[in-house]
């Protein structure tokens, strides 16, 4: 799953947030259907600063992780 802000700092929190406030079965949940990232986390961040990107839209551009 791939997740896009504005810059690395809000990168970063979303991540933690991820990796320290939910289950394993939530994280699965997100990656089914990324639109629970404002459920799961919307009292802990400002979910519009993310946007999720569909494998299908990388195709064919460089990331840098």
């Amino acid at each position: 799953m791939v997740w896009k802000s504005e810059n690395r700092v809000l990168a970063s929190k979303l991540e933690y947030h991820i990796k320290k406030n939910l289950t394993k079965r939530q994280k699965e949940e997100l990656i089914k259907e990324p639109r629970k990232l404002e459920k799961f986390l919307g009292e802990k961040l400002k979910c519009n600063f993310y946007e999720n990107v569909r494998f299908a839209q990388l195709k064919d551009k460089k990331i840098l992780l």
